[in-house]
Parts: structure tokens; sequence; C-alpha cells
């Protein structure tokens, strides 16, 4: 029968013990070391293809998130390229299309803009994971090279897609890879400041508020819009361009899909180096002997003024000895017997 007050006392308790059990008990000298943990840190490597395969499964098993990157260059492409095929006539001619140097810019803005939507939220998304596995010490090194590999592949995808609909309908042929190459290079740059930027906010607000303010320069300084020399005068000078236009991706990359388009056509490319012979042909008969003798007849003004100018007579013929020499060895021009006198400036002569 159950009752609440205690048949047995505890002092009574504890001399049962000490009279039938404590003198059973063996006591065993020294300490037993305790069993090895089987837990290992994997390597650099072997986290690096875990973090790769569970992002890879995340990212499978959103099918919404595979439609939208799959479908957004296609998309994006068929919109671009309808709209910029421009034909005066009835029957579209490439070569009378007008939109081309448009449809590169375009281009490299889409490229820009699916770069940075695919990364933006990589790492922010995976914040509390993280904050789970700190205590395990992995290697972050893994984590980011993982986060890289996936975008890269996914970006060489999207460029194929957007590159294969749109220069099919534009009529771009034989440029395709170089198209590709061009456009994954700069979405690759795209991907990288993507995941800056994911890993600096603090929430998804934030990072896409932060978007267009990274858009808009590369933008506004690839230029294209708005030439160089028609910028702010307080920020540019008309013989260089800014710094901070040196260094925008949409710029490089939008001059180098020009210049391919330009010379590496099925046309082009059997005239190019005629041309360009021609060109720096013209190039040197307008421009640069004229200017060399600019720069010879102010020696000449010089030497007749005041025996005394011969840093700035020195300085003017080494100018004319750097552009003969830069002359003979890029084209067919016979060397000049007295270019080392000139260059050292050890003539003895007379001017006149």
């Amino acid at each position: 029968m159950f009752t609440v007050n205690r048949k047995v006392s505890p002092e009574k308790w504890y001399r049962l013990y000490r009279e039938s059990i404590q003198p059973k008990v063996v006591e065993h000298e020294g300490k037993t070391a305790l069993p090895q943990g089987k837990f290992r840190l994997p390597d650099v490597i072997k986290q690096l293809n875990v973090f790769t395969k569970r992002n890879l499964l995340s990212k499978l098993a959103n099918r919404q998130y595979k439609l939208l990157n799959i479908l957004e260059p296609v998309v994006l492409g068929l919109i671009l390229s309808f709209f910029i095929k421009y034909s005066p006539g009835n029957k579209y001619i490439f070569a009378s299309n007008r939109n081309i140097p448009a449809f590169i810019f375009m281009s490299v803005v889409v490229l820009l803009f699916l770069g940075l939507s695919v990364s933006a939220e990589e790492i922010i998304g995976d914040r509390r994971i993280l904050e789970r596995e700190s205590f395990l010490n992995l290697s972050r090194f893994s984590y980011i090279n993982s986060k890289v590999l996936y975008l890269f592949g996914l970006s060489a995808i999207q460029m194929l897609l957007f590159v294969g609909v749109s220069l099919t309908i534009i009529g771009v042929k034989g440029l395709t890879l170089k198209y590709w190459l061009v456009l994954f290079s700069s979405a690759c740059f795209a991907n990288m400041l993507g995941l800056i930027i994911s890993s600096v906010m603090k929430s998804v607000v934030a990072i896409y508020i932060t978007i267009p303010l990274l858009l808009v320069p590369q933008i506004l300084l690839s230029g294209t819009v708005v030439d160089f020399d028609n910028l702010n005068s307080s920020l540019t000078r008309r013989v260089y361009v800014l710094v901070i236009g040196d260094v925008m991706t949409s710029r490089w990359a939008y001059e180098a899909l020009a210049v391919t388009q330009y010379m590496d056509n099925r046309y082009e490319k059997n005239f190019f180096d005629a041309e360009m012979l021609l060109s720096r042909a013209a190039f040197c008969a307008s421009f640069l002997i004229p200017r060399l003798q600019v720069k010879l007849e102010e020696c000449l003004r010089l030497d007749d003024l005041d025996k005394d100018r011969s840093a700035n007579i020195s300085r003017h013929l080494r100018f004319i000895a750097n552009e003969i020499e830069h002359l003979a060895k890029s084209d067919d021009v016979p060397r000049f017997e007295l270019l080392e006198e000139l260059k050292n400036w050890r003539f003895t002569i007379s001017w006149h």
C-alpha cells in the first residue's frame, strides 16, 4: 500500500549498505583513459565536396529557383534581340542593323544583372546554417569556393543560353564562343561582387537596395551612354579617361565585344590586316611625321636663340629618336643610321 510516510529511515538504509554492499565493492587503483573520439575534421578538399554537393542539392530541390534561373536568360535574350532586330526594308540584313552597338551594350548590362541577382543571397541565406556549424570550425575557404564553383557553373549555363538565343535571332554568326567567353568572364566578376555584398549586408532588403547602386556606375561610366569627354568638366580631362572608368567591367566587356564583332566576323577578317596597315600608314603620314618635323624645327629654333638650351633640345631629340625607333620596329622602314647618336644626344654637326 502506498503511503507518504517512510517505512525505512535513511540511516537504516545507510547502515544496510555499509554492512551488505560496501564490503563486496572492489576498488581499482589508477585511472583509465577516456575512449578516443571517432570524430575527425575532414580536410579542405572533402569539405569542399560536401559543401558543393549540399549547395547543389538544395538548389535542385527548389523547382521555382531552377525555372527562374534557366528561363530568365532565355527570356531576356528573346526580348533584347527581338526589339533590336532592325531593318530598313522588308528583308532583314545584318549589315543594315544600326542597333548592334546597343545590342552589345545591353548584353553587358544583362550579364551584370544576372550575375548579381543569382549571387546576392547566397551567403546571407546560409547565415543560420553557418551559425549552427560554427562550433565545428569548418573551413571557410571550402565554403566560399563551393559557392564560387556553383555560381560560375550557373553563369556559364546562363550565358550560353542567352548568347545562343540572342545571337541566333540578331544574326551574328561565327562569334558565339567569343561572345560567350567575354560575357561569362564578366558575369564571374558580377558573381564575386554579389558574394561580397551578400557577406557584408545584414538583410535581403539592404542587398537589393545596393544592387542598383552597383549597376548604375557600370552603365554611366562605361563610355557608351555618356562619352567620357562629355562628363562633368571638374571630374575629367579630354586627354585621359577617368581612373574609375578604367576599372569598370562594363567598359572593357563592351570594348572587347565591339572589337571582336568588327575584326573577327567572316567578312572583315579577310581585310582587317590590310586595313590596319593602311590605317597605320595614314596615321604616320598625317600625324606622326608632321609632329616629328615640328619637333625638329623646334630644335633648330632653340639652337638659334640660345646655345644653353641643350636640355630642351635633348628632350625633343629623345622624342624624335624614340618615335623613329618604334616606327622601324613596327613597319618596313629602313633603320636610321644615326639613331644611337640621336638617342644619346651626341650630335656634333652643325644644324645648318
